[in-house]
């Protein structure tokens, strides 16, 4: 069986797979990608088996250190691993001994490919030809990032119980981390660039993906960070199964809102912010974008204006926005406002109250339709 054990990091016990020290989560990423590939009554069974092994992890890695009767945990969660690897056909892409025998496995992944196929599809849409030493580079960086900030992103996370799996954005240890993304923004910048340059002169933003946020700014037309090689190269992409990904994203936001601001500065680009009714005030979109483009107006002349819009959700499907609503002056909008960067969360806080004003309204006539407002 596959060996596992489990190390005490900051006060909590964290298990371990194979001969290197990587958190159960990164195996189970790979798998969670690679499901298409299996045939259906097997991806029925790697489901299963994906979940069980978390809540195994799980139950593990609650354990307080000292706890030293991990036999019997560490046997089943073994078991699990080991009926998945035979499933997936026994690709232990894990099994690495050191960093750069990890990092040359999880090239040969399902992620990478993705990745690598998604990135030559978007170098090819803008008429180039693809430098093919870019996506492994990139990769290579984002992995050994991933494995050498572990301890220190850990160190960023929210100390209460609650928020104990969330990275707080605007601790110092974090913010520092991202700067070793830079490689990574640079080595993208160049598409984004032209990308950017065939979008509308709009720069939109977004907060609360659950309730249409994202789905009305992509409706607008604009420039979203998901349209541009930052995010389309990564989305959906899950490559340490952790924490890490608040890293990768957070290095993508702020390289996309210092775009924003360089284009702001040229007087070509005016900026919009969709807000939906779950929009939080500690994510990205306060503490990275509009963080960062406060900082980028400081000391300038006049204000940074921003539109913020109320986005009124699709009361029917998740994630989407009621495109049929324009109140807003945009698809999927009740209302626009104006606001500073400065001034961006209580407009924001301001536009989300708003949404779910107006989305209840609408959940209550759905929910009786015989009944008048």
């Amino acid at each position: 069986p596959h060996k596992v054990w489990t190390e005490t990091k900051g006060g909590k016990v964290e298990v371990k797979v194979a001969s290197t020290p990587m958190a159960v989560e990164m195996q189970l990423a790979e798998w969670k990608h690679g499901l298409k590939a299996l045939s259906k009554s097997d991806q029925t069974k790697a489901k299963a088996l994906l979940s069980t092994a978390a809540t195994q992890a799980k139950s593990m890695a609650g354990m307080a250190p000292g706890y030293v009767k991990l036999g019997p945990a560490q046997k089943d969660l073994s078991t699990t691993l080991d009926a998945l690897f035979d499933l997936y056909g026994g690709d232990k892409i894990w099994t690495a001994k050191d960093t750069d025998e990890l990092v040359a496995m999880s090239l040969k992944g399902a992620q990478f490919k993705t990745f690598e196929g998604r990135y030559k599809s978007t170098i090819k849409a803008l008429g180039d030809s693809p430098d093919l030493s870019v996506p492994p580079m990139v990769w290579d960086k984002a992995v050994r990032n991933f494995i050498s900030h572990e301890s220190d992103l850990k160190k960023a996370t929210y100390k209460n119980e609650e928020d104990q799996d969330r990275v707080n954005l605007v601790d110092p240890v974090y913010r520092r981390l991202l700067d070793d993304f830079d490689l990574i923004v640079k080595a993208l910048e160049d598409p984004v660039k032209k990308q950017i340059a065939k979008l509308k002169k709009k720069w939109g933003f977004w907060a609360g993906g659950k309730h249409g946020a994202q789905h009305a700014a992509e409706a607008s037309g604009m420039a979203v960070l998901e349209k541009t090689a930052f995010g389309q190269l990564f989305n959906e992409l899950n490559i340490s199964g952790s924490l890490s990904e608040f890293e990768l994203w957070g290095a993508m936001s702020r390289a996309y809102a210092r775009h924003a601001q360089e284009q702001l500065s040229d007087g070509k680009f005016t900026l919009h912010a969709f807000i939906a009714e779950e929009a939080a005030t500690d994510g990205f979109f306060v503490n990275i974008e509009m963080f960062e483009l406060a900082e980028l107006a400081e000391g300038s002349p006049g204000k940074t204006p921003i539109d913020f819009y109320a986005v009124a959700a699709d009361i029917g499907k998740e994630k989407h926005a009621d495109l049929s609503i324009t109140g807003g002056g945009m698809k999927g909008t009740y209302e626009k406002d104006n606001a500073d960067v400065k001034d961006s969360t209580p407009a924001m806080k301001d536009m989300r109250a708003k949404a779910k004003k107006e989305n209840d309204k609408r959940r209550a006539a759905a929910a009786n339709p015989g009944s008048s407002s």
